[in-house]
C-alpha cells in the first residue's frame, strides 16, 4: 500500500470507525502534508535570513580560517677562547762602561835538554865522582859531590768560568718570540688553579752556542716553572757571546709570562 493511500480521508475514517478520533495520531495522519510543507518553508526561511543577513553586514557565517604564522628561531654559535701565553722577551741593556783588561798569558812548557852521550859503566863510577859535566878532575884533591839538579814546571788550566756580561752578547738563532710561542703549553693544573706570573729561567751559552745548567731564579708553581724549563733545554744552538773576539760562556735571562685570557 503506497503512502498516498494510506493517508487518505476515507481510509482514515476506515481505520478509525468506532474508535476515538480524538486521539493524537487521527489528527497528526489528516494533517500530515500540511505539516511537511510549514517545516519546509521554515528551514528555507531561516536559511535565507542568514544568507540576508551575511550579505548586509559583509560577514560571512563559517568564521573564516585563522592564518598560523610559524617563526624561526635561529641558534647562535658560542665561542669559548682557550687560555694563551704571554712571552714578555728581555729588554735590550746597553752594556757598562769598558773596564781595563789584564793580559793573563798562557804559560808555555818548555821540554828537558836530551842527553846525547851515552851512560858510563859501573867500573868507570866506582873511580869518579859524579856531577853535571865529564873533567879529568885531579886524585891528590879532596872528592866532592854534587847532584844534577831537575828543574820542570806543571801547568793547571782551570775551566773557564761563565761571564755575567760580555762584549759581543749571545743571540739566538732565528725568531724566539716565533719559537717561545710555538713550543709553550699551558699547563692544564695551572689554569684550573687561575694561576698565572712571570717565570724568570737562568741559563748559560756555551762557547759552542748550546745551552746547559738552565734553573728557574724566580717560578709561579702550578707546572709553569716545569714547562719553562722543558722549552729552554729543547732550544737550538745560539750565536755564542765574545769577549776580546774569542767565543766565551755568558749567563742569560729569559722571563716568560703566563697569562689566563
Amino acid at each position: 500500500m503506497d503512502a498516498q493511500t494510506l493517508f487518505q480521508t476515507n481510509y482514515l475514517d476506515i481505520v478509525y470507525q468506532n474508535r476515538n478520533k480524538a486521539y493524537g495520531s487521527y489528527e497528526l495522519r489528516t494533517h500530515y502534508e500540511r505539516r511537511a510543507i510549514k517545516s519546509l518553508m521554515i528551514v528555507f526561511s531561516g536559511i535565507g535570513l542568514l544568507s540576508l543577513y551575511a550579505v548586509l553586514t559583509g560577514k560571512s557565517p563559517v568564521p573564516p580560517t585563522q592564518n598560523v604564522r610559524y617563526i624561526e628561531h635561529q641558534l647562535t654559535e658560542v665561542h669559548i677562547d682557550q687560555p694563551k701565553i704571554k712571552i714578555e722577551l728581555p729588554k735590550v741593556i746597553p752594556p757598562p762602561a769598558a773596564r781595563p783588561t789584564i793580559a793573563n798569558p798562557i804559560p808555555k812548557i818548555v821540554e828537558d835538554a836530551k842527553v846525547t852521550e851515552a851512560p858510563k859503566t859501573v867500573a868507570e863510577l866506582s873511580n869518579a865522582e859524579s856531577g853535571l859535566k865529564t873533567t879529568t878532575g885531579n886524585t891528590a884533591g879532596t872528592s866532592s859531590t854534587a847532584l844534577p839538579g831537575k828543574s820542570t814546571t806543571t801547568t793547571v788550566t782551570e775551566p773557564e768560568k761563565p761571564l755575567t756580561w760580555s762584549e759581543v752578547p749571545p743571540e739566538f738563532s732565528g725568531n724566539l718570540f716565533e719559537y717561545l710561542s710555538k713550543s709553550l703549553q699551558y699547563p692544564a693544573g695551572a689554569r684550573d688553579m687561575g694561576i698565572e706570573g712571570k717565570v724568570i729561567v737562568q741559563f748559560v751559552v756555551n762557547e759552542d752556542g748550546s745551552v746547559s745548567n738552565a734553573h728557574v731564579v724566580k717560578g709561579i708553581g702550578g707546572g709553569c716553572d716545569e714547562e719553562a724549563l722543558r722549552v729552554v733545554n729543547g732550544m737550538q744552538r745560539w750565536k755564542p757571546g765574545k769577549q776580546n773576539g774569542r767565543a766565551v760562556k755568558v749567563f742569560y735571562t729569559l722571563p716568560i709570562r703566563f697569562v689566563l685570557q
